[in-house]
């Protein structure tokens, strides 16, 4: 994997992506979406095997079993909301999706180069995921999560 281009000042103003830009983050998204395919894969394969195993033995410690089962439940579904988002971002790139790729869905303004390095599937500028983060709530639809709602 090549190391990615240090960041210039101008990649943290908000502005449009360059078509070049937009090449670099679409394989960096269906990259990470094949990467988190696999994932999610080989967790419910695990968790089949799990459930396997506990039918034909006697559970010892059902509480930890629990434990462990929610926690991989957990992981799964923080991964398939982040392959939500990556699907959408690709459908955004490709013209699947009627919204153009880089541009907040709150606030309409351009997301900074980057944050869209960082997280090429980012929804929301720093400022209004800050913004709700502050408010402590609303951006649920755009994948806010409040601390209070996390477990």
């Amino acid at each position: 994997m090549s190391a990615s281009p240090s960041l210039t000042s101008d990649e943290f103003k908000t502005r449009k992506p360059s078509k070049a830009e937009v090449r670099e983050l679409h394989k960096k998204l269906v990259d990470r979406a094949a990467m988190l395919r696999r994932e999610v894969t080989q967790m419910e394969a695990g968790m089949r095997e799990h459930a396997n195993d506990a039918s034909r033995a006697e559970i010892s410690d059902g509480a930890s079993e629990s434990m462990d089962q929610d926690i991989t439940l957990y992981h799964m579904e923080s991964e398939t909301s982040e392959l939500a988002d990556i699907r959408r971002a690709i459908g955004k790139i490709e013209g699947k999706i009627p919204m153009e790729f880089g541009k907040c869905e709150s606030s309409g303004e351009w997301i900074s180069i980057a944050r869209l390095r960082a997280k090429p599937h980012a929804r929301l500028t720093v400022q209004e995921l800050e913004r709700f983060e502050r408010q402590g709530f609303g951006g649920e639809e755009f994948g806010v999560r409040h601390e209070a709602s996390r477990f």
